[in-house]
C-alpha cells in the first residue's frame, strides 16, 4: 500500500563537536517549517487540494539513530508530510535550540515524494553550508497510522482508528489546532519507557468511540494553558495517572478511567496543577478507586480546585465485613388479612471506604394483604433502604410505596396491576440506574 504521506528527517554527524563547543546536547530540542503543504487528501483517487504552511511543533529529539547508507547519525527531527501523487520539492527551515543558544538552518528545494523518505544530513549542528540529502524508497516504521495522526495533530484533522497502534513517542496537539480521534473500537498503547506523556494538548482534542488509550509508565493526556479536551467514550488506564491539566479546559461526558497503583498514597486519575489547575468538568463516566466531585483530600491531593462533577460512577473494590441484626413479625386473620413488618440494621467497615458507598445501613419493610372474596388480592407495601454515609456523602434512600391487586379470573388465570413508587422519589437500588418516578404494571398471569 503506498502511504499518502513523505517522511523527513534529519540527522547530523557532529554531536561531539556541538557538546565541545557549549550546546547542551542532552537538552536539544528541533522544530521544522514547510511551505506549501496540501491540506486535503481524497481517499478514492489519491489526490490533494488546499495548501498551508506547516510549523511542527518543538520535540525533543528522537532516541533512535538515523542509519543511511550504512552510516549512523545523531537523528534530530523526524516529520511527515502529506503529498500528492506527483514528485515535487519544498523549502524548510529547521531550527534547534538547547534553551539558551537557538539557531536556524535552511533548505531549499528538497525533493519529497509519497512513501519515500527523505534524509538530510551532515553536520548540521556546527556547519551552516555542508548537508547532504538522500532519498529512499518505501519507507516501513513508523507505519502510515502514525504519520496520519501526526500530521492531524500538526495540522488539525480526523482520525478513525482500523487497528490498534502501539506509539513509542509523544504526540502533540499544536496549538490552534483541532484533533478528533475515533478509537473505532481499537487500542492505542504507548509503550515507551522515556515518554513523560502520549497525548500533549496544546490545541483543541475530541476522543470519541469505543476502544482504549493506555501508558504504563505515565500519564496519558496533559491538557496545557491553551488546550481544550473533551473525551466522550473510550477506556483510559495508566499506572500513574490519566489526565493532568496544566491550566486547559477538559470536559468529560463519557469513557472508563483507573489507574493501577498509588503514588504516594493516594489516586491520580484526574490531576490538576496547583498553580494553574484550569477547568475539568464531569458529566459521566466511570472512575475506579476516584470521586470527580472531590480534591485535595486523599484521593487526588493535587490540587485545591475540585472538579464540577455532574453525574459519573465511582468504582471502588474492597473486602467488607458486615454486622447485621434484625427482626420480623407478621399477623394473619383467617384467609382475610396478613400483616407483616421487618427491620434490618446493618454496620459495615471496608479499607477502600468508598466501596460501601451503596451499601444499605438500614431496612424496612411493610406488606398487608387484604383478601375480601376469594378471588381476589390487594396489597399495599413499603420498602425503605438508607445507604451507608462514606466520608460525609451519602446516596438517596430508598422509599417505595407501593400497592397492587390481582384477580383470578378463572384457574390458572389471572389479572394483576400494581403501582410503583407512589410518592415519587427519586432513588436508586443500584448504582447508575436510576428508579423511574410514579409507574405503573399490569398485566395476565398464566400458571399451569
Amino acid at each position: 500500500m503506498v502511504r499518502p504521506f513523505a517522511q523527513v528527517n534529519v540527522g547530523t554527524d557532529d554531536i561531539s563537536k556541538a557538546a565541545n563547543s557549549g550546546i547542551e546536547t542532552g537538552s536539544l530540542a528541533t522544530t521544522m517549517s514547510v511551505t506549501n503543504v496540501p491540506t486535503t487528501l481524497n481517499f478514492v483517487d489519491g489526490t490533494t487540494s488546499g495548501q498551508t504552511d506547516v510549523t511542527f511543533a518543538a520535540n525533543a529529539i528522537p532516541t533512535e539513530s538515523l542509519v543511511v547508507s550504512g552510516k549512523s547519525y545523531t537523528h534530530l527531527s523526524m516529520n511527515y508530510l502529506l503529498i500528492g501523487a506527483d514528485k515535487t520539492t519544498a523549502n524548510f527551515e529547521f531550527e534547534f535550540t538547547d534553551g539558551a543558544t537557538t539557531s536556524t538552518r535552511t533548505f531549499s528545494n528538497v525533493p519529497i515524494q509519497r512513501n519515500y523518505r527523505t534524509n538530510i544530513i551532515g553536520s548540521i549542528l556546527t556547519q551552516n553550508l555542508d548537508f547532504d540529502i538522500e532519498v529512499d524508497p518505501g519507507f516501513n516504521e513508523p507505519d502510515h497510522k502514525l504519520a496520519a495522526l501526526l500530521v492531524a495533530a500538526e495540522n488539525g484533522g480526523s482520525v478513525t482508528l482500523t487497528e490498534d497502534m502501539s506509539i513509542s513517542q509523544d504526540i502533540t496537539v499544536a496549538a490552534g489546532k483541532t484533533l478528533t480521534l475515533d478509537l473505532n473500537g481499537n487500542d492505542i498503547i504507548f509503550d515507551s519507557e522515556d515518554l513523560y506523556t502520549g497525548f500533549n494538548v496544546d490545541g483543541d482534542m475530541v476522543i470519541n468511540g469505543t476502544g482504549s488509550i493506555s501508558y504504563k509508565n505515565g500519564g496519558i493526556l496533559i491538557v496545557n494553558e491553551t488546550g481544550s479536551l473533551v473525551i466522550n467514550d473510550g477506556v483510559f488506564s495508566s499506572d500513574v495517572n490519566c489526565i493532568q491539566n496544566y491550566g486547559g479546559t477538559v470536559v468529560i461526558n463519557g469513557g472508563h478511567f483507573s489507574v493501577t497503583q498509588k503514588v504516594l498514597g493516594e489516586w491520580y486519575l484526574l490531576n490538576q496543577l496547583d498553580s494553574n489547575p484550569g477547568t475539568i468538568i464531569v458529566k459521566g463516566g466511570t472512575f475506579v478507586n476516584y470521586d470527580p466531585s472531590l480534591a485535595g483530600d486523599g484521593q487526588e491531593g493535587n490540587s485545591s480546585s475540585p472538579v464540577t462533577a455532574h453525574q459519573y460512577l465511582n468504582l471502588e473494590f474492597s473486602n467488607a465485613n458486615n454486622f447485621y441484626a434484625g427482626m420480623k413479625i407478621s399477623y394473619e386473620y383467617k384467609d382475610l388479612i396478613a400483616l407483616s413488618a421487618a427491620g434490618t440494621y446493618r454496620n459495615w467497615d471496608a479499607k477502600e471506604k468508598y466501596s460501601l458507598y451503596m451499601k444499605p445501613a438500614c431496612e424496612i419493610n411493610f406488606s398487608a394483604d387484604f383478601r375480601p372474596i376469594t378471588e381476589l388480592n390487594i396489597n399495599l407495601g413499603y420498602d425503605y433502604i438508607g445507604r451507608t454515609k462514606v466520608e460525609g456523602i451519602k446516596a438517596a434512600a430508598v422509599s417505595d410505596l407501593h400497592a397492587g391487586a390481582s384477580y383470578n379470573v378463572f384457574k390458572g388465570v389471572s389479572v394483576y396491576a400494581r403501582i410503583n413508587n407512589i410518592l415519587n422519589k427519586k432513588y436508586q437500588y443500584y448504582l447508575g440506574y436510576p428508579t423511574e418516578g410514579l409507574n405503573f404494571l399490569g398485566g395476565l398471569s398464566f400458571s399451569f
